[in-house]
């Protein structure tokens, strides 16, 4: 019989240790980031980049320290969803996804709004 949260291997006795004993899992702070820019790009009423200054969809920073993060986000609300309640839901949102995919707890979302654009109009209308 193996010891308690070991394996036994099939080939000269070796064994894997229970995976919370093999080690030390170390997240960079850019796959918090990249976590947070496509939970927030999930949530309805966060606009898609057009202008070619900006970089396309969310962009995110993270202080991360131990297993707690803070965060900030740059995004854009497609005109005329409410402001408010679309950084309230990108908050939620972030923070949830976060902790459940990477077990990092967020402890702020900081949420700037940069952009406000307006619906395309139909190409019919443009070409009037």
């Amino acid at each position: 019989m193996t010891g308690r949260g070991e394996l036994a291997g099939d080939a000269g006795g070796d064994t894997v240790a229970d995976p919370g004993r093999r080690g030390v899992l170390v997240l960079a702070p850019r796959v918090i980031e990249r976590i947070a820019a496509r939970a927030a790009s999930e949530v309805d009423g966060v606009a898609r980049r057009r202008s070619a200054s900006s970089s396309k969809g969310v962009q995110a920073d993270a202080d991360l320290e131990g297993s707690t993060a803070t965060l900030a986000l740059r995004l854009g609300v497609a005109y005329p969803s409410p402001v408010g309640r679309v950084a309230s839901e990108v908050r939620r949102r972030v923070s949830d996804r976060v902790r459940e995919l990477t077990g990092v707890a967020v402890t702020a979302v900081r949420v700037t709004v940069d952009e406000l654009p307006a619906p395309t109009p139909p190409a019919r209308a443009r070409a009037a």
